[in-house]
């Protein structure tokens, strides 16, 4: 199948920007002396040079963004030469990749090795980062391991997304608008600005919508097509110098026929297309032609909820950070690839929510020690095929009425005759529940030796409880059930009806030494461990 990353929609035609007021630029910017000004980021938690913390990051500017034509987390791979992003079936199954480690998130059960953060809050799903990037002020791409400041499922690295915040000082915005090849339209717009000394909003959107790249002749719609769109709204309370309060809310829905593949047809397949009065399109996978009679669908709704409280003290900040997610989505997909009804994926179901809280103190950095101290908790629920709401409905897997056909031209190593163990109609219902709650205290402090010279070390401890309430059965009117109580399905899908739990405890750390050679060189040496 062919690597939709590199499809041809990306060549926009027309591109046309309006300006409403002025913008703050990139963080990397020309100064007056003619030298670069320092980039800061918060890959420790803290704001920082990019030049003076010890952790390999890349880090990229709105400027950078916006003028390499960054629009998702798969673009980020483009300027990031350790990372990588795939996805095939779903944005669900994407696989997050840094230095080579991932995982693909095919299964509702997986979780991710590189965690995706949005303004310091985890995404326990790595699909819920996959949505189109807008109002984005900086994005930092962690490589190792980071578990101790950012804790579980970022043992290959994390990626780090900062989006804007309201302007106290004047009112601001831009409207963008865009038009491209497949019927590309794209709108983007943010305004932001005072409400009254102490309090500021900002409203960013964005709606994309774009017909599919992949021409199909079959009865089914084109494939990979986009109709998109995202809304964020925040405010910002500051009622004193040394206190801040911020919350945003956020909604992201995706309708698509995500992820169409050009495939090439077996002569089994192509024989049958021609026996029952198909014309088999060029068995090219590179042609962006595909004839299919099932439209891939992915449907997504997203919401999000925060709240960001600072407080300055004298001696550092504490920073309070409370988060709400849900989502909800469903599948569809022709898995033969053809206008053959042999196997599709019917209506999958799945859904989720999370609700987490983190608490730390991080000094001032006084008398050469920088430390910060925290509590973290989390809990999530994820859902596949119904739940409460669709419970029964969902039909998963389907064997389709040219299965037999096809699969009897096969020599496959079967106990019985394909005809006995299996029949058009065959499915798989699922209702999946997994549960998880996990609690954890972290600290790091850095030691300033001298001004060349730190040391910096990191302890986390982290509990984790984990539930699963397991349903799967398989519907099928072979013979073989009657025979032998198992259909061709069950060899692929073992029926389950059973509940599962456990408990798990660890403590993962980090050490390194730094020493500034001169103002542009620092050499660093760390090592640090990540818990998945």
């Amino acid at each position: 199948m062919k690597d939709t990353n590199k499809s041809k929609f990306t060549k926009t035609l027309i591109a046309l920007s309006v300006t409403m007021a002025t913008v703050t630029g990139s963080s990397i910017t020309q100064a007056q002396d003619g030298m670069l000004e320092e980039v800061i980021v918060t890959a420790t938690k803290r704001e920082a040079g990019l030049q003076d913390i010890a952790v390999t990051v890349n880090a990229f500017t709105e400027e950078t963004i916006l003028n390499a034509g960054i629009n998702s987390t798969e673009d980020i791979a483009i300027l990031t030469p350790s990372l990588n992003v795939t996805s095939n079936t779903s944005p669900f199954s994407a696989r997050v990749s840094i230095r080579g480690v991932g995982t693909s998130q095919t299964d509702p059960a997986l979780e991710p090795s590189v965690g995706i953060f949005v303004d310091g809050i985890y995404f326990s799903r790595s699909g819920l980062g996959m949505s189109e990037l807008t109002d984005i002020q900086r994005v930092e791409v962690l490589q190792g391991p980071q578990g101790t400041l950012y804790g579980k499922n970022t043992n290959a690295g994390a990626i780090s997304i900062t989006t804007k915040k309201p302007n106290l000082e004047q009112t601001e915005g831009y409207i963008e608008a865009q038009a491209g090849n497949y019927d590309l339209q794209k709108l983007t717009a943010t305004v932001t600005g005072p409400i009254s000394d102490t309090v500021a909003y900002r409203i960013a959107g964005n709606a994309t919508q774009r017909d599919g790249y992949f021409e199909n002749s079959g009865s089914a719609d084109d494939a990979s097509d986009t109709d998109d769109w995202n809304l964020s709204a925040k405010v910002l309370f500051e009622p004193s110098e040394s206190s801040s309060f911020l919350f945003a809310a956020s909604r992201v829905e995706r309708d698509t026929t995500c992820c169409g593949a050009d495939a090439t047809q077996t002569p089994e397949v192509i024989a049958e297309l021609e026996n029952q009065g198909f014309t088999p399109i060029a068995n090219d996978s590179e042609d962006y032609k595909i004839a299919t009679n099932q439209t891939n669908r992915f449907d997504m709704e997203s919401n999000n909820l925060s709240l960001t409280a600072d407080f300055e003290l004298g001696a550092g900040t504490i920073t309070s950070l409370t988060a709400w997610n849900d989502y909800e989505y469903f599948r569809s997909l022709d898995v033969d690839r053809s206008e053959l009804d042999i196997l599709t994926i019917k209506d999958d179901y799945n859904a989720g929510d999370s609700f987490s809280q983190e608490i730390r103190f991080a000094s001032n950095g006084e008398d050469n020690l920088a430390y910060q101290v925290g509590l973290f908790y989390h809990e999530s629920t994820t859902e596949q095929g119904g739940g409460e709401k669709y419970a029964g409905t969902n039909t998963g897997v389907f064997i389709g009425g040219d299965f037999l056909t096809i699969a009897s031209q096969k020599s496959l190593p079967l106990p019985l005759p394909v005809t006995l163990l299996a029949q058009p109609g065959d499915h798989l219902v699922v209702d999946h529940v997994w549960d998880s709650e996990t609690i954890a205290a972290f600290g790091q402090a850095t030691w300033s030796v001298s001004d060349s010279l730190r040391f910096t070390g990191g302890l986390r401890w982290t509990q984790e409880d984990k539930g699963a309430d397991l349903f799967a059965q398989t519907n099928s009117t072979a013979a073989s059930v009657a025979l032998a109580g198992r259909s061709l399905l069950d060899s692929v899908f073992a029926p389950v009806d059973q509940k599962f739990d456990r408990t798990s405890e660890g403590v993962d750390w980090l050490a390194n030494i730094s020493y500034d050679l001169n103002d542009d060189v620092m050499l660093f040496a760390a090592v640090s461990t990540g818990t998945k």
